[in-house]
């Protein structure tokens, strides 16, 4: 049995938004997006634009962007590479991000 087009692209469709939300979850994590808010603010502190922030590491504004909005995921070197593009201490701000979590860490 031949199945219509639209019956394919529903299928597809319904599949990638299921792959993207579990791609996703653990940007709805409460501790995340605490550690992502502290470093918007560090950045708002610093008195850097996403683009000042992107041309310092050398990557397109939208790295900078995704990173802050939860699109994409901030591992720790490219934390690391922020925090210092940002004038901070990685280890500080870090230890700041930790104590502010404190015992209520998920992922």
């Amino acid at each position: 049995m031949l199945l219509k087009w639209e019956q394919v692209a529903d299928a597809i469709a319904q599949a990638l938004q299921g792959a993207t939300a579990a791609m996703r979850r653990w940007v709805s994590s409460p501790s995340y997006k605490s550690a992502i808010a502290a470093l918007v603010q560090a950045r708002h502190q610093s008195g850097k634009t996403q683009r000042e922030v992107a041309a310092a590491i050398g990557k397109p504004p939208s790295f900078v962007a995704k990173v802050e909005t939860g699109e994409r995921r901030l591992d720790f070197v490219e934390f690391i590479v922020l925090a210092r593009a940002l004038g901070q201490d990685p280890a500080i701000l870090l230890g700041d991000i930790a104590e502010q979590l404190g015992g209520r860490v998920d992922i």
